[in-house]
């Protein structure tokens, strides 16, 4: 072979007369076929992109997931609502159900990650919602279900509570559930229809992250026609109450959303 140059000592050199490795290639490598192998055993077949795409995932089902962090993604931006709680009985604990919190965080994490992902339930019989989370094993981001406050730490950029459900004792009988809160936070709706309600609408946080659900509504009260209580709206609704021997709204789901 023409070009190829044999020092003497193990060492082949490609167009150069001075090998300093097992092979030195003056010149670029073609694979026509099946990549190159590295020493742990990975084949790369293509080359790294010089820019990471844009991407989002979306988790709406309770329960706990496993999540690969995409090639070349360093940082996760992180959106989630805790589940919402069941509401009461009227005339026992009349009173609708606290909504879940949401929480907007960020995790540093590394390419082929495993990334924990729980999405919380909502309450039922009156029941409480339970949290939703995102881990990367280290550090973990949290949106409490209904009544747990609101998350707190240096990978929070910002947490609000979910909005309490109404109240006989100050709601004149208006037992609904209350509302979720969103990138908007929450703010009092008129007395009469009890508790508080999300910011309605879809909306677009800065810095970078995509549209955003508002949280989820709370369910209406039962009555003696209807009674069992509504339930709360996915994310994050506390159920409304219900009237005597209906059945307590159960509360939203949560939900988390990744971006990154």
């Amino acid at each position: 072979v023409h070009n190829v140059l044999d020092n003497g000592n193990g060492y082949v050199g490609i167009l150069t007369t001075a090998p300093d490795q097992p092979l030195t290639v003056n010149g670029i490598i073609h694979s026509t076929s099946g990549g190159i192998e590295f020493p742990d055993g990975t084949v790369q077949t293509t080359a790294a992109g010089g820019s990471v795409a844009n991407g989002s995932q979306t988790w709406t089902t309770p329960g706990t997931y496993t999540w690969t962090v995409p090639n070349g993604v360093s940082r996760l931006i992180i959106a989630e609502w805790g589940g919402g709680n069941s509401g009461g009985v009227w005339g026992s604990d009349d009173v609708g159900g606290t909504a879940g919190s949401f929480t907007l965080g960020f995790l540093s994490v590394n390419s082929g990650q495993s990334v924990t992902i729980v999405v919380g339930a909502g309450g039922v019989n009156k029941g409480g919602g339970s949290a939703s989370s995102v881990s990367n094993n280290s550090i973990t981001v949290t949106a409490p279900g209904g009544g747990g406050g609101a998350a707190s730490g240096t990978d929070v950029l910002v947490s609000f509570n979910g909005g309490f459900g109404g109240s006989n004792s100050v709601n004149m009988g208006y037992d609904v559930g209350g509302g979720a809160p969103s990138i908007m936070g929450y703010y009092p709706n008129e007395v009469s229809t009890g508790g508080y309600i999300n910011a309605a609408t879809t909306v677009t946080p800065s810095p970078g992250f995509g549209s955003l659900p508002g949280g989820g509504s709370g369910g209406g009260t039962g009555s003696s026609s209807s009674p069992n209580g509504g339930a709360g709206s996915q994310p994050g609704g506390g159920g409304g109450c219900a009237y005597t021997g209906g059945t307590p709204g159960s509360g939203g789901n949560g939900e988390v959303v990744i971006e990154w």
